[in-house]
């Protein structure tokens, strides 16, 4: 589980991996608008305040982090480029579901990247639709997607 002091370095994973590992998906100037700076760690602690957060981490570093909001809003999913791919996203979103599941969550939902919307895919979520979300004079493309709970 999160620890406050783990704010400096989700701030840090966060920008990097808007950077870095979405470069495939978003050019320069929608990753740019994306996380245009590494928020402050007080930003972070506000808003991870509000959610249940999940992070995985080796002895050297923080390596992902996902969030959950009580209403079933899945908020933040990010892994280090350096690690996409190597199951770090399952084990985080395993923990997210099966906390979701125990507190009776009847639905899950998010806004989804191109990564992350397959991703999600594979966990059994539907996507409802293609987004097109302006942020700072620049539109970027996002879906909307949810996951029922049995």
């Amino acid at each position: 589980m999160y620890q406050p002091s783990d704010v400096g370095a989700i701030a840090e994973l966060f920008h990097q991996s808007v950077h870095e590992g979405a470069r495939r998906n978003y050019s320069a100037t929608e990753r740019a608008a994306w996380s245009p700076q590494r928020l402050p760690a007080e930003i972070w602690a506000e808003r991870l305040a509000l959610e249940f957060c999940w992070v995985a981490d080796t002895p050297e570093q923080l390596i992902g982090f996902m969030t959950l909001e009580e209403d079933g809003y899945l908020n933040y999913a990010y892994v280090a480029p350096g690690v996409q791919g190597t199951g770090v996203a399952q084990a985080l979103y395993e923990r997210l579901e099966a906390h979701a599941r125990k507190h009776a969550i009847q639905r899950l939902f998010c806004e989804a990247s191109f990564l992350a919307q397959r991703f999600f895919l594979r966990q059994g979520w539907t996507t409802l639709e293609e987004q097109r979300v302006p942020r700072r004079g620049v539109v970027l493309t996002n879906f909307r997607m949810e996951k029922h709970l049995d």
